[in-house]
């Protein structure tokens, strides 16, 4: 008698589903006494599936700072950049009055601060001769003259590139053509 209660006790307990043996996954009841090497196959899976997509976003997270922190050093270089051209086109224009004056110290300040620029990536591009673009330069006056529309006449602040991105458009003087071409034309 005491053995038939208690195989009724142990086999209720199984049918009221106090059996820890059984996993649930995707829609799939596995009971780890039925198959112990589909249970734990299917628990690899699910792990390593876990870990491949917690790589691939340590991965993007990775490559998003990397990218954000060459962004951010590139908009800090251009800023002091910036500021920096204002001193050189001074010490430019200070240099243009003084012409045979110089000494050689002076000159050698110059091309260190050229070398400087340079090695962040910053040139100086020449307009004169140049058909206007919007995209390169500011255009401060537009002028009568011999030369066709739309093209650069003079140019009264140098512009500036960082490698192929405009960090500051030249300002220049733009032709607006020929009075005599103008009245031919009408």
């Amino acid at each position: 008698m005491e053995q038939r209660a208690e195989d009724e006790y142990q086999s209720g307990e199984k049918s009221q589903g106090v059996d820890t043996s059984i996993e649930e996954t995707q829609g799939e009841v596995i009971q780890e006494s039925d198959d112990p090497l589909a249970f734990h196959q299917n628990q690899y899976s699910e792990l390593l599936e876990k870990h491949l997509r917690l790589a691939a976003d340590l991965e993007n997270i990775r490559r998003r700072s990397a990218h954000n922190i060459e962004v951010q050093v590139t908009r800090a270089i251009t800023n002091f950049a910036r500021d920096l051209l204002e001193v050189a086109d001074n010490f430019e224009r200070a240099l243009v009055t003084q012409e045979n004056q110089i000494p050689d110290g002076i000159m050698q300040i110059k091309k260190q601060l050229e070398n400087v620029l340079e090695k962040q990536g910053i040139t100086a591009f020449s307009s004169p001769g140049d058909q206007f673009d919007p995209a390169l330069h500011e255009a401060i006056a537009y002028i009568s003259s011999n030369k066709p529309e739309g093209t650069v006449i003079d140019e009264v602040c140098r512009g500036y590139k960082q490698y192929d991105r405009v960090i500051r458009c030249a300002k220049v003087t733009v032709s607006k053509g020929s009075e005599e071409e103008k009245d031919q034309s009408a």
